[in-house]
């Protein structure tokens, strides 16, 4: 019977023993889970910087194209405006020197 007994408690203390080591096991784990995760955050931090960092150089990169476009076409349509009024100054000065004239 004293051997059964002595039996159980070291085998209750060998579990306690195993639990112990279970324990400290997950707190490393665990502690180094946390590592490795602000890890992952930063590094994510990092690559989102430079992405959006990207992105915005491309978008700026368009609206300066779209904005080259519609400056070309503004200036185009303001020479076909300038040469129309400078053939309606022609014909107008045309039209003063023949009303002088007469």
């Amino acid at each position: 019977m004293v051997e059964i007994i002595s039996s159980i408690l070291e085998a209750e203390k060998k579990a306690d023993g195993i639990i112990e080591i279970a324990n400290e096991k997950a707190k490393k784990i665990r502690a180094e889970g946390d590592v490795q995760s602000e890890k992952i955050v930063s590094a994510s931090i990092g690559v989102f910087k430079i992405s959006r960092s990207k992105k915005l150089r491309e978008a700026e990169k368009r609206a300066e194209a779209e904005y080259e476009k519609v400056l070309a076409r503004e200036n185009d349509r303001t020479a076909e405006f300038a040469a129309a009024a400078q053939n309606r100054i022609e014909d107008a000065a045309t039209l003063i020197i023949k009303k002088v004239m007469e």
